[in-house]
């Protein structure tokens, strides 16, 4: 496992969010209960935006579906190599960094001790190093 594989984990998690995020953005256009009742007039435009919103929707559903199992694919991957550290202090602080997706700074203080975020992010990356 590198560190860039590890990154691209995270990476892949706040792209999942943001598209939940568009997801229900687009599920709240389609509901007929989100009508606007602002009391504008409303425009004179024969385009159905419910039809293309469906579209879009849908389109948008398979993506996330597929980025989904991609996760669960390399959480499986990182869990395994994360199971395989044999040491505890490394352990904890990839397993709070890469899996739980915390900061350096968040990682440090749930490590306790001491630990700064400087520190526990430069010990992950000789660590990490070593490896390759």
């Amino acid at each position: 496992m590198t560190a860039k594989e590890l990154q691209e984990y995270r990476h892949l998690r706040r792209l999942i969010e943001c598209n939940k995020s568009k997801l229900a953005e687009i599920s709240a256009r389609l509901d007929p209960r989100s009508s606007d009742f602002s009391g504008m007039p409303r425009s004179g435009s024969t385009r159905n935006l419910t039809e293309e919103n469906t579209g879009l929707y849908i389109d948008l559903k398979n993506i996330l579906e597929e980025q989904q199992r991609d996760y669960l694919r390399r959480q499986v991957e990182i869990e395994r190599f994360v199971g395989t550290i044999d040491d505890l202090y490394m352990r904890r602080i990839i397993s709070y960094r890469f899996i739980d997706g915390l900061t350096w700074r968040r990682t440090a203080l749930k490590m306790g001790g001491g630990n700064t975020s400087d520190g526990v992010r430069m010990a992950c990356n000789r660590f990490l190093r070593r490896l390759d």
